[in-house]
């Protein structure tokens, strides 16, 4: 893993999880289906919620939203409440089945709950199709137009989308994580931070073992390897500690 040494930079760019998630910004976690994304992902921004260190990042809480756009309301509350939170915790925004949503209808309703972070589940799901490259562009360029100050979002909108990751064979991988997001190589081209869930034994289903890549824009990239839990949840350690050597 190379040497994090990213000391000072919190000073030049603003953050929700200090050098990893920069605000006002579209940030992507990437995962295959039943890799863990969900075990990790609501554990670890309940913890971010409350001010605690996120990977061993100091955390930077703002009003935030959940935004269920894969699943329905009580599937979401389901998948919560197996995780031993209360759904309440996540402010949820439904944006599937009866509360159906567009991308833009998703941005209106933040601004009616005066929020300054999407988790945004099911997020390459809003892009227009066909989702070549060029409607990619076309959509991130909108979205990331609304993350910016503004009447709507006097401090501005972070917005991180959680959104699948092929299934692929380890020789058919791309070796940057960024490129084995999902879709268009226009995903992780035009996005800020890039996080991928991996198994760490890819032919290995039975094995429990998970691998969390970080390729950041303004920092160096690092990855982290961890495992689940007895309760079930996702746990990565955090980068370069003694759990990871």
């Amino acid at each position: 893993m190379r040497d994090l040494n990213i000391s000072g930079r919190a000073s030049l760019f603003g953050y929700l999880i200090d050098h990893i998630l920069p605000t006002r910004r579209v940030s992507l976690l990437g995962g295959s289906s039943n890799v863990g994304k969900t075990r990790w992902t609501l554990p670890a921004f309940r913890d971010w919620s409350e001010g605690k260190p996120v990977l061993g990042f100091h955390s930077n809480p703002v009003p935030w939203s959940y935004v269920s756009g894969d699943r329905l309301l009580i599937e979401a509350e389901d998948s919560i409440n197996s995780l031993g939170i209360d759904p309440k915790v996540f402010n949820i925004i439904p944006a599937y089945g009866e509360h159906n949503k567009t991308w833009i209808q998703v941005i209106e309703a933040a601004e009616k709950k005066k929020v300054q972070f999407l988790l945004w589940e099911g997020f390459t799901d809003f892009c227009p199709p066909p989702g070549q490259r060029h409607q990619v562009r076309e959509f991130l360029s909108s979205v990331s137009a609304c993350c910016q100050p503004s009447k709507e979002f006097p401090e501005g909108l972070t917005i991180l989308g959680i959104v699948e990751s092929p299934k692929l064979k380890p020789n058919e991988r791309y070796k940057d994580p960024r490129q084995r997001i999902s879709g268009a190589a226009a995903w992780g081209y035009h996005s800020s931070s890039v996080f991928l869930i991996e198994r760490f034994k890819p032919e290995d289903v039975s094995n429990g073992q998970r691998v969390l890549y970080a390729s950041l824009k303004n920092a160096p990239d690092f990855d982290t390897k961890g495992h689940f839990e007895q309760n079930g949840l996702l746990h990565f350690p955090p980068p370069g500690s003694a759990e990871n050597l």
